[in-house]
């Protein structure tokens, strides 16, 4: 470090006092030199000194360079420093941290000894401190329901998002399978039968009320609510046919408003002809 600093120092004065012209380089000897010149140039040397590049970052800091070094024992017994590999900042991303010996640990050994009082935790759980304990002493907790963690050690589970859900490991997510009533099915044969015949047999009596508009037993029977009631049970009938068949963004929105407008004017037809044969019976002028 210290010979790094007297020449960074002197190629600084150097190239401050000095300049080259006709491939030949003259210098000012008497020439005053300013600290703040002197500090400028130092920013701009580079070289290299006993096998190490010495330069300096725009700000004036050094170009970050270690050796890496391990306790070996020889064969002869001896502790020694061996100089494994280098981290060297001035190179590209990627080449920078480099080994190239085999380290060893205790013992001798070449695996990475475990500095943990608790096994890892696998993926599809999470750590949880122990209380009054190291924080290398911890608990392995499984997700909660609808939660996942997929690597080992997580501290913390990812919920799943709305189409997806866990696997039973619960280390990943997958899509929610889409289920739904298809016509080929015989509970969807079964509702269907049932749906079509009951809006038939609704238009069936619609007709037959139609036709015999004009006399007392349909004029009594307040023919105006008579055909709302069924023409409401016809829908109420054919709504049942939009739960069948692969759900859309439609199909899914008309079928419970159509279903639920539908229904409340049935049963509204119902409570306004049964207010309408209350009144009859209670009316005290023929």
């Amino acid at each position: 470090m210290v010979y790094k600093a007297v020449y960074a120092i002197a190629h600084a004065l150097h190239n401050a006092a000095c300049q080259e012209a006709n491939n030949m380089t003259q210098c000012d000897k008497h020439m005053s030199l300013e600290p703040k010149q002197i500090v400028s140039e130092l920013k701009k040397v580079n070289f290299s000194q006993n096998g190490y590049h010495v330069s300096f970052k725009a700000n004036g800091d050094p170009v970050a360079f270690y050796e890496l070094v391990n306790w070996q024992k020889s064969e002869s017994g001896v502790i020694e420093l061996v100089t494994v590999g280098y981290y060297d900042a001035s190179l590209p991303m990627g080449q920078q941290f480099s080994i190239n010996r085999n380290l060893t640990w205790v013992k001798g050994g070449t695996q990475v000894p475990m500095s943990v009082c608790s096994e890892s935790c696998p993926p599809g759980t999470r750590k949880v401190l122990q209380k009054g304990k190291p924080i290398c002493c911890y608990d392995c907790i499984p997700c909660p329901e609808g939660e996942i963690s997929n690597m080992t050690d997580s501290p913390d589970c990812l919920r799943c998002c709305k189409e997806f859900w866990p696997n039973p490991k619960k280390d990943t997510c997958f899509p929610k399978p889409v289920e739904f009533l298809t016509f080929d099915e015989v509970l969807s044969v079964i509702l269907a039968a049932f749906s079509v015949s009951g809006a038939c047999l609704a238009i069936i009596i619609a007709v037959i009320f139609f036709y015999h508009r004009t006399t007392p037993i349909v004029r009594a029977n307040n023919s105006e609510l008579s055909f709302l009631l069924l023409f409401s049970l016809t829908l109420c009938f054919l709504c049942s046919l939009t739960f069948i068949g692969a759900p859309s963004e439609w199909s899914c929105m008309l079928r419970h408003t159509a279903f639920g407008i539908t229904f409340v004017l049935c049963i509204s037809c119902v409570l306004g002809k049964t207010i309408v044969v209350l009144m009859a019976f209670k009316a005290t002028l023929p």
